[in-house]
């Protein structure tokens, strides 16, 4: 593991040049549910998107400041 913060971990598996962002099922489970919520006829489908935004933001941000303070690369541009 090269860094954890609450639910999620970046880690390295073996064979793997670039790390990946684990994230425990119970959390995954509840970005599901807001997926599969935003799909309900009368969802407010811009609410539950920008919650999911969030909470996808603050993922991929770890992730990239993970990555940054330890001098590795991302695989993908953004």
């Amino acid at each position: 593991m090269i860094a954890r913060s609450g639910n999620v971990a970046v880690v390295q598996l073996a064979g793997r040049r670039f790390p990946g962002l684990l994230i425990q099922g119970d959390t995954f489970s509840t970005l599901l549910a807001s997926v599969r919520e935003a799909r309900v006829p009368g969802a407010d489908v811009d609410a539950e998107l920008s919650d999911l935004d969030e909470r996808m933001t603050e993922l991929i941000e770890f992730y990239e400041n993970t990555l940054a303070q330890h001098g590795i690369e991302r695989p993908y541009v953004r």
